[in-house]
């Protein structure tokens, strides 16, 4: 049996096309994603400079809706096709019902559409973990969905190169009275840990939904105002 064909076990029982998208994602740029009472965060990093003024087109971080952001760690065309579809599933949902769709509704739906590739006949799993996060009715919410299509909902962790150190580092740190600022901080932090390189501005994405319910992503100089602030503490 190929490695092209519908699915293919390893001597281990695990399925290898799942493996490879796996591996695409552990050799990544990492991704933090942070929750707290009043809202979420996302901070994603990026291994080329953000040039002034090319911040939104260079993004790792996108807007899916009003109140729905989604960044990940993988293969960056992977990423661009789960955008693509989950912002089409949140338009389709606000014609048909007239309303907002929700955050699980959306992870519901496009978890679906990534199990498809996973067991489909000349296609691949994609390889890549996103973080979608929301607030609507039922509060702010993280999610993380693999490239298997298994989602769960998280209170904070990272996913990419390294993400079992920030993981282990924000289990020990995390806090649910925390407030917005300190979960970026706290995750700029556990970005750091994740590298042997200082962070750099011009390399830093970060995106935030709060109790307003309007997801946003924070311009160049926002970010270097956090960094900087994280520096002389």
């Amino acid at each position: 049996m190929t490695k092209t064909s519908i699915t293919v076990f390893s001597s281990k029982g695990r399925l290898t096309q799942i493996d490879y998208a796996n591996n695409a994602v552990s050799s990544s740029n990492p991704v933090i994603g942070i929750k707290t009472k009043n809202g979420v965060i996302v901070i994603a990093n990026s291994s080329k400079n953000i040039e002034l003024g090319e911040q939104l087109r260079n993004s790792k971080i996108f807007i899916i809706s009003r109140n729905i952001g989604l960044t990940g760690s993988g293969l960056q065309t992977d990423l661009r096709v789960m955008v693509k579809k989950a912002r089409k599933i949140a338009q389709n949902f606000q014609n048909n019902f007239g309303e907002t769709i929700s955050v699980k509704q959306l992870i519901n739906e496009l978890s679906n559409f990534i199990q498809e590739f996973t067991h489909s006949g000349g296609v691949r799993p994609f390889g890549v973990s996103i973080f979608i996060i929301g607030f609507d009715n039922f509060g702010p919410n993280l999610f993380q969905v693999n490239p298997s299509g298994s989602f769960f909902k998280i209170t904070s962790g990272g996913i990419g190169k390294n993400s079992n150190i920030a993981i282990d580092f924000l289990k020990r740190r995390w806090s649910k009275e925390l407030e917005i600022q300190d979960c970026i901080k706290l995750g700029l932090i556990a970005l750091q840990e994740t590298s042997d390189f200082s962070i750099s501005k011009n390399q830093i994405h970060i995106g935030i939904i709060d109790k307003n319910c309007i997801f946003y992503i924070l311009n160049q100089k926002q970010i270097e105002n956090f960094i900087e602030t994280l520096l002389e503490n």
